[in-house]
């Protein structure tokens, strides 16, 4: 990564009106099963609907009042079990096996050290829960950074839109295109250096950029 990256994104956020930067999703703080619901089914899948219940957002506000008292606990997700999970969330998969599965091995991999509560996930266990989580086939590092964001933690989700907004801003400026960990990278060393005020903060820069490519 080097300044002409820097210097060329840095031009693009600059085109994201500070509106994009208010009210920024806040994810599901305190609430870890949520958290894992939503990361997971939101690999690769629309997000919002104008149908109530429908999309993931939908599909998980209708989990948690389905189920309020899973919310933050890991265990009794597991004990939920997957069928529960996909007659609200749907039949959807992620690395050739259903999104549900996924839900339950990692639920009950974070569970198994110790990580059964959002509470228990701290800077001094991240790297633990990061391994429990994309060591489940159909998981990896992106929507774990996804599922840190949903628990209040700051973040950049390198998915399609934010890959594809960084990609733009360098192939306007003739430079390479990048993968999703620079991308992350590139973003996140630009929070740090520039930090502008209307940014606010990592997560909802992100959530910026999000909004803004949905419009394009």
């Amino acid at each position: 990564m080097n300044s002409q990256q820097h210097q060329a994104v840095l031009a693009a956020l600059d085109e994201i009106d500070e509106s994009d930067f208010q009210d920024g999703r806040v994810g599901w703080p305190g609430e870890i099963s949520t958290a894992l619901v939503d990361a997971v089914f939101s690999i690769r899948a629309r997000y919002e609907s104008p149908t109530p219940g429908k999309g993931v957002l939908g599909r998980v506000e209708s989990f948690r009042r389905t189920h309020e008292d899973r919310r933050d606990d890991l265990k009794a997700l597991v004990e939920l079990g997957e069928s529960e999970i996909t007659g609200i969330m749907g039949a959807t998969q992620t690395g050739g096996r259903a999104k549900s599965v996924a839900v339950i091995e990692a639920a009950q991999a974070l569970s198994n050290i110790g990580l059964n509560q959002a509470a228990h996930v701290t800077d001094s266990n991240v790297d633990d829960a990061k391994r429990a989580y994309t060591d489940v086939h159909g998981l990896g590092w992106i929507t774990f950074e996804y599922f840190l964001m949903l628990l209040g933690k700051p973040g950049i989700k390198a998915d399609t839109m934010v890959r594809r907004f960084v990609n733009d801003a360098l192939g306007a400026e003739n430079l390479d295109k990048v993968d999703a960990r620079t991308a992350h990278g590139l973003l996140t060393e630009i929070f740090k250096k520039y930090n502008k005020d209307h940014w606010k903060g990592l997560s909802t820069l992100d959530h910026a950029i999000w909004r803004y490519q949905r419009r394009r």
